[in-house]
């Protein structure tokens, strides 16, 4: 029995300190950072040495590439003569990594923008077979890209059987995500060197002959985050110490990014934007009103109790109070929609009362103050309601007179992908007919106005890109036109468009009863170059505002992980940037973007806080007004969710979001009419024109400079909807001309000035009371900074002082800035409210020496309140706001009436009492 008990006891013992050593080891620490710690190996010749840097570790050192084209031999597999089970495991801190086997590169591990893949190659029944395993990743905590490539060191060990599957696990965790079952196989094929290519640095490689066991997987984590080597013996009071590890992330998302009562919506379109804390825009800046392309047909639909899906009911008053408090509040054009049909059934619609169309005609008339705006859709005229032969747009048919196309050597029209082709030399007057039709349209709706149309959108979608080269060469009238003008075929697709553009825009405005309308078309600018036709022929196509012209690119992202560049038509930032960086440099100074956060279903749609965090990139471009779009459109199979389109409760955040961002605009108006978008030389952001070097590669910063003072922005973008898929809130760092500069920046995009014109710099923020929330759940107590008061009122009377760490005057990471208020003098606070009452008034201050009184004046009330003490505290006292003053600003003043106070914020919050 006792020998029995014994050799249980001995099996145990053995059972948990079963060591699994590895073939390699580099810890690139000791003497010779470069050599494997089991064999002596090493990573790359002295010759070579130049390739590499040594960097700070995990723990110690690491090893990095000196650049990104440089290979990192490492030659792992060809140690293992029958390989059969194996694991990789290192520690890494990169935006990007391959480890490859070369020059065949039968097998890969790739970590780049949003996925991780492994290709490899296998024998099965003696046939070689090439596979891909692709990993995307915009999920949660591990899965998220954003989470991995944040500039922080990650443990990763990839386990590979023979048996078939693989399994992948990060910082110890892994999902079933990470985890791939295959086909099992005779053997790998596996033939070459190998190594890494990689943006970053790697610590911590160890090479595995076998299967690592999860236990030892999760020991080296947690060795890593102690600051400990690897040890290759499992250590029971290393487990006792592990994490609960969870095998799957939390794939879910925050309702608080929704609208109220999500999914189950609970507050009408016309309720939550009344809810909305209002947009802040400053006194004495005129900003151009919002192009709404949101369909007040559609937005002002209720759908009944919570939820719901289907048709909302028509109802002429919901759609004049929705476009009311979109023309008051939120700086749109009132939208007076045109209809594309006859005379006699125009008539009907515009004077039906049951119909929206009469009373937003009468509310139209009833605010002439309030300028109106209208689209237009040439692709869809039909001629023949305007009294033409033509029952479909001109410039849409292909049975026109052959004069009208363009001709080859033969004088016969050129079909070129099975369709012809027109001229712009000789088919000027049938664009103009289509004009004429869209005048029409017009026209039947201006029967019933009393004050005219100010702006008008055609929807451009007929021709749009560059007429492809192949064509253009056939046509002996265009080369010989090229050879004249000394043009290439680029210029010649941008001349050509704006010629037929141009005709289009003046039929119609020559034929409408006002003058100085303004007109747009979608997609005019300079990006996409080897799609759309050339910018700098097209610079006039679109109207002047304040005598500059706009350009009008579509920015759609559409989805989370999309906001970079573009996939497809839908455009991230990236692509507009390159954009507008041409359009710089022809003296395009603002644009007019089309913007949409996405027309799907919510869920897939981009959300409030990274919507509002991009559109301020957009301002930073230069954009100071906004053709707002939202499509109901179907799909193959009819409305997305089968039913009808969608809730205007759960998109009409997508109306508030560009007046706030508009409104941000207002307030730094100086830095986008006078100053210049800056260049980042260490950023390696190709794609992304003016974005800088930042701390995380989801980290969006632009910065602009006027004179010593600069306007920085920055955002923390998601990949996905889902929670903990990238932080709300995150420090980053950028070098500035020289300067490292660190502060913080949010997933709703943070702005701040850096002044340094004055003997000390000074830094503040303008957009803090922007929430990540749905705007619904914002705060309702009404705050600002007392610095920003001054950038709102445009006051440069008052001293403005920034304290922060003394250690690093350029680490903005916890700082107060304040102004100073001397004695006799004051400054007034713009309060945006939407209701008369009673509030309270909150002011938090401190006095350098000896009590002071400050006066609060408000209208005819005028209130004293005592102010002592060196530290920071709150003072409050009550304050009636009359309905006279709501909405105006109203503005109430401060004034320090018998000695200097320093005051860092003021709030306004209702007196429930």
């Amino acid at each position: 029995m006792g020998k029995i008990n014994f050799f249980v006891f001995f099996y145990f013992t053995v059972l948990t300190t079963t060591a699994q050593k590895p073939v390699h080891y580099w810890s690139f620490d000791g003497r010779n950072i470069f050599s494997d710690t089991i064999t002596g190996q090493k990573v790359i010749n002295q010759t070579d040495i130049r390739k590499v840097i040594k960097v700070n570790g995990v723990l110690n050192f690491g090893l990095a590439p000196s650049s990104l084209d440089n290979l990192l031999p490492f030659n792992l597999f060809r140690s293992v003569p029958v390989l059969n089970d194996f694991t990789l495991e290192f520690a890494f801190k990169s935006s990007q990594f391959t480890f490859l086997v070369f020059p065949k590169q039968n097998f890969r591990l790739n970590f780049s923008l949003n996925n991780l893949y492994i290709s490899y190659t296998v024998s099965r029944n003696n046939k070689v077979s090439k596979e891909r395993w692709d990993i995307p990743l915009v999920g949660s905590g591990i899965t998220s890209y954003n989470n991995l490539a944040d500039n922080q060191w990650h443990h990763l060990a990839l386990v590979a059987r023979k048996s078939g599957s693989f399994e992948i696990w990060i910082d110890g965790k892994t999902d079933s995500l990470f985890k791939k079952a295959f086909p099992s196989f005779d053997n790998w094929v596996i033939d070459g060197a190998d190594g890494f290519r990689l943006d970053g640095a790697i610590d911590e490689l160890a090479f595995y002959a076998s299967a690592l066991s999860r236990d030892l997987i999760q020991q080296h984590a947690l060795e890593l985050k102690k600051g400990q080597h690897y040890s290759f013996l499992v250590n029971s009071a290393m487990i006792s110490q592990k994490e609960k590890i969870s095998h799957r992330e939390s794939y879910i998302m925050d309702e608080k990014e929704f609208a109220p009562g999500y999914p189950n919506y609970t507050v009408q379109a016309t309720d939550q934007l009344k809810a909305f804390p209002l947009p802040r825009y400053a006194s004495g800046i005129s900003m151009p009103r919002n192009f709404p392309w949101m369909d007040i047909t559609y937005l002002h639909r209720e759908l009944p109790g919570d939820g719901g899906k289907g048709f909302g009911k028509v109802d002429p008053q919901k759609a004049v109070q929705l476009t009311a408090e979109l023309a008051n509040n939120w700086n749109y054009y009132i939208e007076l929609p045109t209809l594309r049909i006859d005379s006699a059934t125009a008539q009907k619609r515009y004077e039906s009362p049951t119909d929206v169309f009469s009373s937003l005609i009468d509310y139209a008339n009833r605010h002439p103050q309030i300028q109106v705006a209208t689209v237009l859709m040439q692709v869809q005229n039909k001629p023949a309601h305007a009294g033409f032969n033509q029952p479909s747009p001109y410039v849409t048919s292909k049975k026109l007179a052959d004069k009208y196309y363009l001709q080859d050597k033969s004088g016969k029209p050129i079909v070129y992908s099975n369709k012809k082709w027109l001229s712009p030399f000789t088919s000027t007057d049938i664009v103009r007919k289509d004009g004429l039709t869209s005048a029409f349209y017009i026209n039947q709706l201006a029967k019933h106005l009393t004050r005219k149309i100010d702006m008008i959108n055609e929807n451009g979608e007929w021709f749009g890109h560059k007429w492809p080269q192949q064509l253009l060469e056939q046509s002996p009238e265009v080369v010989s036109f090229l050879k004249k003008r000394g043009m290439d075929y680029d210029r010649f697709s941008g001349w050509m468009q704006n010629q037929f553009d141009s005709v289009y825009r003046t039929s119609i405005l020559q034929n409408v009863p006002w003058s100085n309308v303004a007109f747009t078309f979608y997609n005019v600018s300079a990006y996409n170059s080897a799609y759309w036709p050339e910018y700098r022929e097209r610079i006039r196509t679109n109207s002047l505002f304040k005598e500059s012209p706009r350009s009008t690119p579509a920015f759609y992202p559409a989805r989370p992980d999309n906001w970079r560049v573009a996939s497809g038509p839908s455009n991230g930032y990236g692509t507009v940037a390159e954009g507008r960086k041409k359009e710089m440099a022809l003296g395009i100074k603002f644009f007019a973007p089309f913007i949409s956060a996405g027309w799907s279903l919510e869920e897939n749609n981009i959300r409030p806080a990274q919507w509002l965090g991009l559109l301020k990139s957009m301002v930073m471009l230069g954009a100071d007004f906004f053709h707002v779009g939202y499509f109901n459109v179907t799909g193959k199979t009819g409305w997305l969710d089968g039913k009808g389109p969608n809730d205007p409760r759960g998109y009409i955040y997508q109306a508030a979001m560009p007046a706030y961002a508009q409104a941000i605009a207002s307030q730094v108006w100086d830095f986008l009419d006078k100053g210049m978008l800056l260049q980042d030389s260490l950023s390696k952001e190709k794609l992304m024109p003016f974005a800088f070097a930042a701390s995380s590669s989801n980290h969006l910063v632009l910065v602009r400079k006027l004179g010593k003072r600069y306007l920085i922005y920055g955002t923390v973008q998601p990949n996905s909807n889902y929670k903990d898929n990238a932080a709300l809130e995150a420090l980053t760092s950028i070098n500035l001309e020289g300067k490292k500069i660190s502060f913080n920046i949010r997933r709703q995009g943070s702005m701040y000035v850096f002044d340094l014109s004055g003997v000390q710099p000074v830094f503040y923020q303008i957009d803090g009371w922007h929430q990540y929330e749905h705007p619904y759940y914002w705060d309702k107590p009404y705050s600002i900074e007392a610095e920003v008061s001054l950038l709102l009122t445009n006051d440069q009377r008052i001293r403005v002082v920034t304290n922060c760490n003394k250690k690093d005057i350029n680490n903005f990471s916890n700082f107060t800035t304040h102004i100073i208020l001397p004695k006799g003098e004051h400054f007034s606070i713009p309060v945006f409210l939407r209701a008369a009452g009673n509030y309270v008034i909150s002011i938090r201050s401190r006095v350098p020496a000896n009590n002071i009184t400050l006066e609060i004046t408000f209208g005819n009330e005028k209130k004293r309140v005592g102010i002592s003490g060196s530290e920071w505290t709150i003072t409050e006292t009550d304050i009636t706001i009359s309905s006279s003053n709501i909405q105006k600003p109203a503005s109430v003043n401060i004034m320090a009436v018998d000695g200097t106070v320093e005051i860092d914020w003021i709030k306004l919050k209702t007196n429930n009492k």
